[in-house]
């Protein structure tokens, strides 16, 4: 990373009011044993306006699959899928990175 750009996350962390989140570096792939069953599963993240779901609605959906073993260790990170959504009541202003 940038010297420049560490010391500013630094000073911004010892303040106490910030916290810094860096991005995620992806890992690498795991190959299974051979022979051993792998099952697909999927991280969901759900945003909304609020939790009423009466009310409120949802703004953003992201997923990411992965593929695990019976043991639990994951293998394969696949493609995420991430999107917002206009609802009744948002207006596209408010989504500057709207695909």
């Amino acid at each position: 990373m940038n010297a420049d750009l560490e010391a500013m996350a630094a000073t911004l962390v010892s303040s106490g009011e910030y916290r810094v989140q860096r991005k995620l570096v992806p890992r690498r792939q795991i190959t299974p044993p051979n022979g051993e069953k792998k099952w697909l599963g999927i991280c969901l993240d759900i945003e909304t306006t609020g939790l009423d779901p009466i009310s409120d609605e949802i703004i953003e959906l992201a997923m990411v699959p992965f593929t695990y073993g019976f043991d639990g260790r994951i293998y394969d990170i696949l493609e995420p899928f991430s999107r917002f959504l206009l609802g009744s009541s948002n207006d596209p202003a408010n989504f500057p990175i709207f695909p």
